[in-house]
């Protein structure tokens, strides 16, 4: 039903400060944009900038999980079929299924990964939230990404070790 996979991207982010407000940009029923802008650590303004989150100068990927919103919605009609298609389609019905596959694959490679200087990885499911440009990072590595999806649906994590901390010590 969901297939994941995990992709190299390191010195291949395309990082942007304007992503994080692409959160604000209106759809359906939410003029303001997304409810949980400036709600949630994860979510702008409180989301840090993947640089001071992420170490960019160490190996990070995307570890993503494609969903086949087509079948989703066949598999809809056939069981309501009273149903819109937007109803069939609304991501209330498989969202929440596909980020818990996501969040359980980015566990485990987290789990099984190395550790580099004592450090065990980092990850955001919302690397928009801290200016990373998905959509285009995607493409360019090779993700068919849709702006807005008809057929398949990719949901992507952001992997990598933390950003350094500056550690000052006094001398006695």
């Amino acid at each position: 039903m969901k297939d994941t996979t995990i992709v190299d991207v390191t010195g291949k982010l395309i990082v942007n400060p304007k992503a994080r407000e692409w959160c604000k940009m209106r759809y359906l029923n939410h003029k303001q944009g997304c409810p949980m802008y400036g709600k949630r650590p994860s979510c702008p303004p409180q989301a840090p900038m993947v640089q001071d989150f992420i170490d960019l100068e160490q190996p990070h990927i995307f570890i993503y999980v494609s969903f086949d919103l087509m079948r989703h919605a066949l598999d809809m009609i056939i069981k309501h079929p009273t149903w819109s298609k937007r109803q069939c389609r609304n991501c209330r019905y498989w969202q929440n299924a596909v980020v818990s596959q996501l969040q359980k694959e980015v566990r485990m490679h987290i789990n099984r990964g190395a550790l580099l200087n004592g450090e065990r990885m980092v990850y955001t499911l919302r690397p928009e939230a801290m200016g990373v440009n998905v959509l285009q990072t995607a493409r360019n590595i090779g993700i068919p990404i849709e702006t807005k999806p008809t057929k398949t649906v990719y949901k992507i994590a952001l992997v990598g070790y933390p950003k350094p901390t500056l550690n000052l010590v006094k001398e006695a």
